[in-house]
C-alpha cells in the first residue's frame, strides 16, 4: 500500500506558520486527506485529488479546507465535472498513480524471477540426484544404468600377524615393513573411475566417489603402516634410526646392507 509522506519540518513550514489558530484542526484535515489519496490513488480520478464529498465527511462547512487553500496547501479544482481540492505539487512528494503502476510490476517482475531461479534449482538438483543414484548404482553392479566400472576398496594389509595372503613380500619372507619397503607393497589406487581419468572437472559419478574412498582408504591405511614401522624401529636396540641392522658383536660401528627384522639371532647365525 502506498504511504502519504509527510516532512519532519512540516510543523514549523512557513504555510503553516500562517494558519494560526486555526493550525490544528485544519493540519489534522490536511492529514486525513492526504492518507485517503494515498489509500485511493488506484482508483482517484487525479493525483491529490480530494472530491467535496469527501471533505464534507471531516469539514461539513469547508471551514478549513478553505483556509488550507488560503496558505497555498491546497488549490480549487474540479476534474471531469466534480470539485474538490488538490494538493499543492502532490507529485514531487508524494505517490502518484503511474510510480505505484511502476513499482508494482517490478515487484512482480522480482517475484517472478525468484520463482524462476527456484525452479531452475531445483531442476538442477533434481537432474543431479539422479546421475549420482544411476552412477552409483552402476559402480555396484547394476546392468541397467551406465557402463561405470567399479573400484575395489583395497584390502588393508596387517602390519603382524598370519604370513599369507594380504601381506606384503617383506612380511611373507619374515621381514617386518620398513618405511622404504612399505611402498611396494601394493601401488595406489586411482581417485577416479576409469571414464573420468584425467578429466579436472568430471560430472558427478557414483563410481568416482567409490574411487575416491578407497585413495583416501589407502592412504589412511599407508600412514598407519607407516607410523607402525617407524615405533617398531624406535623400540629396536638392534638397528639403527632407519631400519638397517647393526652388528651382533657390537665391533662393526656401521650399518650392514641388511633390513632388521627386530628379532635377536644367534651369534653362529649371525657370523
Amino acid at each position: 500500500m502506498p504511504w502519504f509522506k509527510s516532512d519532519d519540518s512540516f510543523y514549523r513550514h512557513p504555510k503553516v506558520r500562517k494558519l494560526g489558530k486555526d493550525k490544528l484542526p485544519a493540519v489534522g484535515l490536511w492529514e486525513l486527506a492526504g492518507t485517503w489519496c494515498a489509500d485511493n490513488v488506484d482508483t482517484n480520478v487525479a493525483d491529490g485529488f480530494v472530491p467535496d464529498e469527501q471533505v464534507e465527511a471531516w469539514d461539513p462547512r469547508h471551514r478549513y479546507a478553505k483556509r488550507l487553500v488560503d496558505v497555498g496547501l491546497w488549490e480549487r479544482t474540479e476534474v471531469d465535472g466534480e470539485h474538490g481540492y488538490v494538493f499543492h505539487d502532490w507529485a514531487d512528494y508524494q505517490p502518484t498513480r503511474a510510480t505505484v503502476e511502476a513499482e508494482r510490476e517490478a515487484w512482480r517482475e522480482r517475484k517472478a524471477e525468484q520463482r524462476r531461479k527456484r525452479k531452475g534449482n531445483t531442476s538442477r538438483e533434481v537432474s543431479q540426484r539422479d546421475t549420482t543414484k544411476d552412477t552409483t548404482v552402476d559402480s555396484r553392479g547394476n546392468p541397467h544404468g551406465s557402463h561405470s566400472t567399479p573400484v575395489p576398496v583395497p584390502v588393508p594389509v596387517p602390519i603382524s600377524g598370519h604370513l599369507g595372503e594380504g601381506q606384503s613380500p617383506s612380511e611373507r619372507a619374515g621381514t617386518p615393513p620398513t618405511p622404504e619397503n612399505l611402498e611396494g607393497s601394493r601401488p595406489r589406487p586411482a581417485d577416479r573411475c576409469p571414464h573420468h581419468l584425467g578429466d579436472e572437472r568430471p560430472p558427478p559419478c557414483g563410481a568416482c566417489a567409490d574411487a575416491r574412498r578407497a585413495a583416501e582408504a589407502w592412504d589412511s591405511h599407508q600412514a598407519e603402516r607407516h607410523r607402525a614401522a617407524q615405533s617398531a624401529i624406535a623400540r629396536c636396540r638392534l638397528c639403527d634410526g632407519e631400519g638397517w641392522r647393526w652388528h651382533p658383536d657390537g665391533k662393526h660401528l656401521g650399518p650392514l646392507t641388511e633390513r632388521c627384522d627386530h628379532r635377536p639371532r644367534a651369534r653362529s647365525e649371525a657370523s
